[in-house]
């Protein structure tokens, strides 16, 4: 069997690391790549984006950038009560162009359905006015 058909589908919210007892997901891994590839454009740069995105004509990603910029503030959080940054933590796969291009996609580029969110995601939907 090969490595391709081995592998799984990440979908965000699955465990990817934990540091002295607190969990990361892999939306916490995709945030810090995107701050620290390109310009590095740090999680206020990530934030400015997703805010951007939000706005966008359409409004059809303001759920799914709302709920990332929910992650994004968790995970600031997380690192902040650990005194960690996220080159300490992620800057390995940052240099990996797999993992960059998947980031960008899953963070900037495509809307998730709320099945891939995490529980910080989740609390912060805001609710579909009909």
């Amino acid at each position: 069997m090969d490595s391709d058909s081995t592998r799984f589908r990440l979908l965000g919210p699955e465990p990817w690391l934990t540091i002295r007892g607190v969990p990361f997901t892999t939306w916490d891994l995709w945030l810090m790549v995107m701050s620290l590839t390109g310009e590095r454009i740090g999680f206020d740069g990530v934030a400015k984006r997703l805010q951007e995105r939000s706005r966008a004509v359409g409004g059809i990603a303001r759920n799914d950038s709302e709920a990332k910029l929910a992650q994004l503030e968790d995970l600031r959080q997380r690192l902040t009560k650990l005194n960690v940054r996220p080159e300490q933590v992620a800057l390995e796969e940052a240099q990996t162009t797999r993992i960059v291009n998947k980031a960008r996609t899953k963070v900037f580029e495509q809307t998730v359905p709320e099945t891939h969110y995490t529980k910080a995601m989740r609390e912060r939907l805001v609710p579909s006015r009909s």
